[in-house]
């Protein structure tokens, strides 16, 4: 298999016009990727914000445990906030 990747990536540099074309795919291809993640954040914020649902927000950030306490180590799980009333989920 590396072999063959190797042949192809010496044959893409050996010839320019693949080599600018290769180049385009792979900024075309970067850029969808950073706007499917811009998007998957919007959605997730917005999901946070309307439904108070903040669990696709932090997978989005890469918590493995999202929804749950962090267990770190010295971390307090605080139930209530001092002068805050606790209000229903909006749907």
């Amino acid at each position: 298999m590396a072999p063959t990747f190797a042949f192809i990536i010496a044959l893409i540099n050996a010839v320019p016009k693949l080599k600018d074309l290769w180049d385009q795919f792979m900024v075309y291809y970067i850029d969808q990727q950073i706007a499917e993640i811009h998007k998957a954040d919007r959605l997730a914020i917005k999901k946070a914000i309307d439904e108070q649902d903040q669990r696709d927000l932090e997978k989005q950030i890469g918590n493995p445990n999202p929804g749950e306490a962090s267990h770190s180590h010295g971390s307090i799980i605080v139930d209530a906030l001092p002068n805050v009333l606790p209000r229903p989920k909006t749907k």
